[in-house]
């Protein structure tokens, strides 16, 4: 579990379990099909400061969105609330809450849309990253 500040709220970045990790890959794979080296460049654009390098991102971004705009309403909706739904924030002080609720709604209506993607980029990253490294020829870490 990774933690991140975005727009000054604590973030915290949970695990998806394996079967939920194998549902959003091949929701997602036409995007990484698609897109190759491009989303490549896109997370490189996300660091852990909360801060975006968007010249990375926006050059980046034309192989990306064209594949995301392909994806269905369903597939899009699916992938976005299993990945919020493992993703805590701390607004309070000391209560953690899901920025998600089980069936997919945001459970905080000023969250922009920036924010939704970065987390939702991270939640890929940090589950699915190692096994992506795997198919490109990485080693495994376990993961």
């Amino acid at each position: 579990m990774s933690e991140i500040t975005l727009n000054g709220f604590s973030y915290r970045i949970g695990r998806l379990n394996a079967v939920k990790q194998f549902h959003v890959m091949r929701r997602i794979m036409p995007v990484l099909a698609a897109s190759g080296p491009a989303l490549s460049a896109v997370v490189a654009g996300l660091d852990t400061t909360g801060t975006t390098d968007l010249s990375k991102m926006f050059s980046a971004l034309g192989p990306v969105a064209s594949a995301i705009g392909d994806l269905s309403d369903e597939a899009s909706n699916f992938v976005l609330g299993t990945c919020l739904g493992v993703v805590t924030t701390n607004r309070v002080g000391s209560t953690w809450a899901p920025v998600a609720s089980p069936q997919g709604a945001l459970m905080f209506d000023d969250l922009p849309l920036a924010v939704v993607l970065k987390l939702v980029l991270l939640v890929l990253q940090e589950n699915l990253g190692s096994f992506l490294a795997d198919l490109g020829g990485g080693s495994s870490d376990g993961q």
